[in-house]
């Protein structure tokens, strides 16, 4: 189960230590709005390769942001179709 922080507005849940209201869900129109399989994936492809960016440097803080930018980027490209000659 995840755990939200309270709502700061009725219709919305803040966001949370870099999620985006895609991924973290959000009421809309009474019901909420919850993450496809593969945005779920991709952010736990992200998470993981955060964490792997994190323990090669030795977990040294003030890089966080970095690493998550690095694997955004490494996940993305992963993900691209390649293009056939």
């Amino acid at each position: 189960m995840t755990r939200r922080k309270p709502d700061r507005d009725s219709d919305r849940a803040p966001l949370i230590s870099g999620d985006c209201w895609a991924d973290s869900g959000h009421a809309v129109g009474g019901g909420v709005v919850r993450p496809s399989n593969a945005a779920a994936e991709r952010k736990r492809r992200i998470q993981e390769a955060a964490y792997f960016n994190a323990m090669q440097r030795g977990f040294a803080p003030g890089r966080e942001l970095e690493d998550w930018l690095t694997a955004e980027r490494v996940v993305d490209m992963a993900s691209r179709p390649v293009p056939r000659r």
